[in-house]
């Protein structure tokens, strides 16, 4: 199903979960229910396969007995999808046989899959041409804090925010190391004092610093 009309979609994980709609900030209507945000978060990191109704009811609702997971998850489904589609999300998330997933079609721009896109490209790159200094200073300003700082399901988002932050550290690495190599010791200052605002205390990047 496609969203008619919907010029733009991005959707930021890095922080706090934001949905902009054509520029619009979705998000307050997501936020306002823990369960529908925790659900959202799930199947927007794991958008390329589907997510079966046991694992989402466990992850959503841990081992609660007093709960009938396969129904409290269609209506926790059915409740989303409405507050997308009245935001011009029609068709984000999928059926699918023995459960859902985010639709890997929709023309969504995600954060956090971009900067594995740009630190896949970087962490090989031998020189600093135009188009790599480019992306280099991309991720810069796409990491700008740990993944869903807010989020209610910090056992499960924990190791994934920690692999994040340790890529987003190693490809700044090999920045630095290139601009070394460039003796661009004023660029070398400055991304050492971006990067440091994600990680203060990274003795790397205090050394470069010195």
């Amino acid at each position: 199903m496609k969203n008619k009309g919907v010029k733009n979609i991005e959707i930021s994980v890095f922080g706090e979960l934001r949905i902009l709609v054509d520029d619009v900030d979705i998000s307050q209507a997501i936020w306002a229910s823990k369960k529908k945000t925790a659900l959202l978060e799930i199947l927007l990191l794991n958008r390329q396969r589907p997510m079966s109704v046991t694992r989402l009811a466990e992850m959503i609702w841990g081992e609660d007995e007093e709960i009938n997971a396969e129904n409290a998850l269609k209506t926790l489904i059915s409740r989303l999808r409405k507050d997308l589609e009245e935001s011009g999300l029609n068709g984000a998330i999928l059926t699918v046989p023995g459960g859902y997933m985010w639709n890997p079609d929709l023309p969504a721009n995600i954060d956090v899959f971009r900067m594995e896109e740009l630190c896949n490209t970087l962490l090989d790159a031998e020189s600093l041409d135009p188009d790599i200094r480019d992306q280099f200073e991309e991720l810069l300003h796409l990491y700008t804090d740990d993944l869903l700082t807010n989020s209610n399901l910090s056992k499960w988002i924990t190791p994934k925010s920690v692999y994040y932050h340790d890529l987003y550290l190693k490809t700044v690495y090999r920045y630095i190391d290139l601009l070394n190599q460039e003796k661009e010791y004023g660029d070398i200052i400055r991304v050492c004092k971006i990067a440091l605002d994600i990680d203060a205390f990274d003795s790397t990047l205090n050394l470069e610093l010195m």
